[in-house]
């Protein structure tokens, strides 16, 4: 079978070889084009900070930006659809249209409970982001600050662990993000957290 640029192809289970299909669980796909040059080269899962909606509850696990340079063994890389059987053959991703900063957000994070943050048991604090599913031209970023003028992203190789996410059948999907912290914050100082939302 021959796809060219843009285009997609369906593979059903009846397709696979055996009577076997991919495994629920998770394993590693390798995508290979004509010559055998690696095209992608992946392992999917469906533990820890994997959309557990994917995980037999009928929603397809779809890959947020197949044309960026993010690492597709990421979690975060990867989002379930909007509803229930996925978009075969189509796309469920929503392009963005506005123009305005404000419409930026509006086009990427729920009106209601934007983000929050709190200190877990062990001192760390656990942000909660609740961002559109199919918003997929923007790019929410995390950010911290002590005095509200110098801002550092938090990035999930070094400071920020993506340990919870939630499909709220809504069109959204909550998002729980942990900052890893060498040395814990000391509560009685003001720590600022803002979630900064650009075009990818």
């Amino acid at each position: 079978t021959i796809i060219g640029p843009n285009e997609r192809i369906i593979i059903s289970q009846d397709q696979f070889e055996n009577g076997s299909r991919l495994n629920n669980g998770g394993e590693r796909i390798l995508l290979s084009d004509a010559s055998g040059s690696v095209i992608v080269d992946f392992n999917y899962g469906d533990d820890g900070p994997w959309p557990k909606s994917t995980d037999g509850n009928g929603f397809s696990l779809i890959r947020i930006d197949p044309a960026g340079d993010g690492d597709p063994n990421m979690p975060s890389q990867w989002r379930p659809s909007i509803k229930k059987g996925g978009n075969p053959g189509t796309s469920d991703s929503i392009t963005f249209s506005g123009e305005s900063p404000s419409d930026l957000i509006a086009y990427a994070i729920s009106e209601t409970d934007k983000i929050s943050a709190l200190f877990n048991e062990d001192g760390n604090p656990i942000i909660n982001v609740r961002q559109r599913l199919g918003a997929d031209d923007a790019l929410i970023e995390l950010e911290k600050s002590i005095d509200g003028i110098t801002w550092t992203l938090l990035t999930e190789d070094n400071d920020l662990e993506l340990i919870g996410r939630t499909h709220n059948s809504d069109g959204t999907e909550s998002l729980k993000y942990m900052i890893i912290l060498g040395n814990p914050f000391n509560h009685d100082s003001s720590v600022l957290f803002r979630a900064k939302v650009r075009l990818r």
